[in-house]
């Protein structure tokens, strides 16, 4: 135990090395693309445990966005809506647990988690569960649940990368569980603002606003070019007037009256 970070838990990295760490665990609106909601965890938990309190904290931002129940609304990886404000949940097969799958459907939200490679089952004394995961295979086969895994895998991977790996979250060290937690609000609010700005302007980060310059001055010169080669092509006007030119006050000849007196 870490005796400035009591909350800290012994966690193993991939590469086989051992840290006292947390991890962060978030949903995303499928509609949008939006984080709604982001944990810290910590780092022993696995995810069939974490994912009540995300769905929870999930829960509460639509309902409070929303101002009454939420509308119909797709979150992963944990999210529906009914009470708690989520419709639906999509989720990876890190998620999939009998236990779990029988939690959300007594609570009347639909769940659409990959299941992983297991042996075959024994259900003896386990209906309930027995036919939470059966109901949320069948969804998996069908063009619905499908499209929306396509989707998760679209939209929870892009946060993913804008947090994590571009946005260099990947490792924070930082102590306690509320400044590591101040960190990930701060980098997730920037996430929802790029997707705010790219539905607004069609560009979401930096690098894409200075590709979107550098196209726009690229086809400035285009056109300019463009421009100058139809106006060659083209040419004088055939007919033109040649107006005579005045003469100035200096160059006019006088003449001279005489009576001859």
């Amino acid at each position: 135990m870490n005796p400035h970070d009591r909350e800290a838990r012994i966690t193993k990295m991939k590469d086989g090395r051992t840290h006292l760490a947390y991890k962060t665990e978030q949903a995303v609106d499928l509609d949008t693309g939006a984080a709604v909601a982001l944990t810290v965890q910590p780092g022993d938990c696995g995810d069939t445990t974490t994912m009540r309190s995300t769905l929870a904290e999930a829960g509460r931002a639509v309902t409070s966005l929303a101002g009454r129940k939420a509308q119909p609304d797709t979150v992963t990886p944990g999210t529906a809506v009914s009470e708690s404000g989520v419709k639906r949940v999509v989720a990876d097969k890190d998620y999939h647990s009998k236990r779990e799958l029988r939690a959300l459907a007594e609570v009347g939200i639909a769940s659409v988690t990959a299941e992983p490679e297991r042996k075959r089952q024994k259900w003896t004394g386990q209906a309930a569960e027995q036919a939470a995961v059966y109901v949320n295979r069948r969804r998996l086969q069908t063009k619905t649940g499908k499209a929306l895994t396509r989707r998760r895998g679209e939209l929870i991977e892009r946060s993913f990368a804008h947090l994590y790996d571009t946005g260099g979250m990947g490792r924070v060290h930082l102590r306690k569980k509320s400044n590591i937690a101040k960190r990930a609000f701060i980098h997730a609010t920037a996430f929802n603002l790029s997707v705010i700005l790219r539905h607004l302007l069609g560009v979401g980060t930096a690098r894409q606003a200075a590709d979107l310059r550098t196209a726009l001055c690229f086809w400035l010169i285009v056109l300019s070019r463009a421009a100058e080669t139809a106006l060659e092509l083209i040419g004088p006007h055939p007919r033109q007037y040649c107006w005579p030119r005045r003469r100035s006050q200096s160059s006019r000849k006088t003449a001279t009256l005489s009576t001859g007196c």
